[in-house]
């Protein structure tokens, strides 16, 4: 089997988990279930991003392996990074993420980039973004249990 490099994007606002879209003023009383929610919403990624779906699957196991990361997380709203489609995908966002990081000043304790060590970490470190927003993490799958913990802790 031949493959070639592909990028993924995907951006969710899980303040609005539990909420019902037509007045979201409704909430779900019970913060747990909206947690639950959320950290699902979000762990359904692991197995997207493992091979674990597709009909692909049949054919032959594995069929894919994430080699980058790059995740920007907030209790605020942020602008969506570049997708990974783009060679400077990652410079690019470390631009934006650093430009967003200058204008809001957000609390270190509110806002996370979580990237795979390697390149996404080494550009991010290059571009001087400030260390204490960055999160060097080992593998795709462990950046989003990162992200889950984030969740659990800033739903409310």
């Amino acid at each position: 089997h031949a493959s070639g490099v592909y990028g993924f994007a995907c951006a969710m606002d899980l303040t609005y988990v539990g909420r019902a879209i037509s007045d979201p003023t409704k909430v779900i009383n019970d913060i747990n279930k909206r947690r639950r929610r959320a950290k699902a919403a979000l762990l359904g990624l692991i197995n997207m991003i493992s091979g674990q779906v597709g009909a692909a699957q049949a054919r032959a196991l594995p069929i894919i392996k994430t080699i980058e990361f790059v995740g920007f997380v907030s209790k605020n709203p942020i602008p969506n990074i570049i997708h990974g489609f783009y060679s400077d995908y990652i410079e690019s966002s470390a631009d934006l993420i650093k430009a967003w990081l200058s204008a809001q000043n957000p609390s270190a304790n509110h806002t996370q980039v979580i990237v795979t060590k390697g390149r996404p970490l080494n550009v991010m470190i290059e571009k001087k973004l400030p260390k204490e927003f960055i999160v060097g993490v080992e593998s795709a799958g462990e950046a989003l249990t990162k992200i889950a913990e984030l969740i659990d802790k800033w739903l409310s």
